[in-house]
């Protein structure tokens, strides 16, 4: 296989991580029956980077792991190596919400990839030493949050007129470019697709008989970009806001997908979500320079791993290591 994150090698950390009784915030880590293989080489260096690099069990924030049908016995042989509070890794379905979290125990419940991992700062000063306030954040988030607000491959900006007024004509400048009569191609493939999205949509929120509703300009920015799609790498929510009207809601509109279902519920419930890229550095982790030197923020940040390089791997993990003999490398 060509994908980089199923080449990781074996992490060889331990940790030991205790279970600290709290009502706090339970940070869930989902893994799928359909990228177990490449999921169960990340996970352990994801939780790896977590410890080592923020303050989650220092804030009463709890590790759990959510696994889909067959993969609870090959995660727990990633896991060998740590030593989890019992029940940490669950059964659990492929919502955004899972029952497990529904109850008095914990204020939120946070979702989020497990291809982000957390690092420390790489400037000579003590940014270096200074750990990512991820759970500090996290503990203090009264509301919906989502990070990582993404552009739906279907949706960009040359159809964006069209998607606004779905019966005017498609008029797309330079038609004599190839490039462009491929977009124009893509678009018209997708057209029914688009369409169909935005019929959903538009029951989802305004109720079966407000067809004359067109809820498509709300998920574009001031900018003309579009946004309906948010990316959730990260999405926090509040137990409370889990009723069974909105459990309900979204077992009829599953088809949506879990990141429209957030979006549509927002905008029903006339609710906003804090962008928590306003408090953490969240980026791509940087590729390497030529000379091999790490380029890298000196900031604690965190890096989505997904596409990172061998280069940027090979670091990233020596980084972990580090962390973990408290080392700097």
């Amino acid at each position: 296989m060509n994908d980089l994150r199923t080449q990781l090698p074996e992490c060889p950390l331990e940790y030991e991580v205790p279970y600290i009784p709290a009502n706090h915030t339970a940070l869930v880590i989902p893994v799928n029956a359909t990228d177990i293989d490449w999921q169960e080489k990340m996970l352990p260096w994801t939780l790896a980077s977590l410890i080592n690099n923020t303050d989650l069990v220092m804030k009463g924030v709890h590790f759990f792991i959510a696994c889909q049908d067959g993969t609870e016995d090959r995660i727990k042989t990633a896991l060998k190596r740590f030593d989890l509070p019992e029940n940490t890794i669950l059964d659990a379905t492929t919502q955004i919400v899972n029952s497990e979290f529904l109850n008095s125990t914990y204020n939120s419940v946070c979702i989020i990839d497990l291809c982000y991992w957390a690092f420390r700062g790489q400037s000579s000063d003590r940014t270096a030493d200074i750990k990512l306030p991820f759970g500090h954040v996290l503990q203090h988030n009264w509301g919906w949050g989502v990070a990582d607000y993404d552009i739906h491959p279907m949706n960009t900006v040359d159809t964006k007129d069209n998607w606004l007024r779905m019966d005017a004509p498609l008029h797309l400048r330079g038609l004599s470019s190839q490039r462009n009569r491929e977009k124009l191609a893509g678009y018209l493939v997708g057209a029914s697709h688009r369409a169909k999205f935005l019929h959903d949509a538009n029951i989802a929120v305004y109720g079966n008989q407000a067809y004359e509703q067109n809820i498509a300009t709300y998920f574009f920015n001031e900018n003309g970009e579009p946004n309906w799609h948010i990316d959730t790498s990260i999405v926090q929510y509040q137990t409370t806001e889990i009723t069974d009207a909105f459990l309900s809601w979204l077992a009829e509109f599953g088809h949506l997908g879990a990141e429209a279902q957030v979006a549509l519920h927002l905008l029903k419930t006339k609710q906003h979500a804090y962008n928590l890229r306003d408090s953490l550095m969240i980026e791509r982790y940087p590729e390497a320079i030529a000379d091999k030197e790490p380029k890298l923020p000196p900031y604690p940040h965190l890096c989505n791993m997904k596409s990172s390089s061998v280069l940027g791997f090979r670091h990233a993990i020596k980084q972990l290591m580090g962390a973990q003999l408290g080392m700097k490398i």
